[in-house]
């Protein structure tokens, strides 16, 4: 498998919650409904491990740093959203300001809803807090290594997230 640091993985949803939540943004995004296997979970690599890889990831217990085996990575999407490898100290900011934030569980249900307010009405809203979700650190990450996956005021939502990182644009 091809995996470089600052590359963006994305994990296989599962779980009750992934299949409600997934059902709802694909009863207002066709695309997402027809997507076979849909990731869910994000993370960045953040440095190669003996037998695995070190991910910054937004899990339940807060913004960390996790290792995954080369087997747990062989599950995954990778996406080399770069144009270049991070240099350790980008990373080691990205790391200083995210790691250890609270996890906002709330945030996918908060983000799929204020995306189809705006979808609908044109009222865009965001709501900024001392907590995040792994889509949300990934846009981050992505923001403060120079390439946006989106608008600043767009919201980080998994299908426009995995729409900009396979149009590589």
């Amino acid at each position: 498998m091809d995996i470089d640091v600052g590359d963006i993985i994305l994990f296989r949803g599962s779980g009750p919650v992934f299949h409600v939540l997934s059902f709802i943004l694909g009863i207002f995004e066709p695309e997402w409904r027809k997507r076979k296997g849909k990731p869910w979970h994000t993370g960045v690599v953040y440095r190669p491990g003996y037998d695995g890889w070190w991910l910054i990831e937004a899990v339940k217990g807060g913004v960390q740093i996790i290792k995954h085996s080369e087997k747990e990575m062989n599950n995954t999407w990778n996406y080399h959203w770069l144009d270049k490898v991070p240099f350790p100290a980008e990373l080691h900011e990205f790391r200083r300001v995210v790691v250890g934030f609270p996890y906002d569980g709330k945030g996918y249900v908060m983000t799929i809803l204020a995306y189809l307010i705006a979808k609908y009405t044109g009222y865009h809203f965001r709501i900024h807090d001392q907590r995040h979700y792994c889509w949300e650190t990934t846009s981050l990450f992505a923001r403060m290594m120079g390439k946006p996956l989106q608008e600043t005021w767009d919201y980080p939502l998994i299908s426009k997230i995995l729409d900009k990182l396979e149009s590589k644009v």
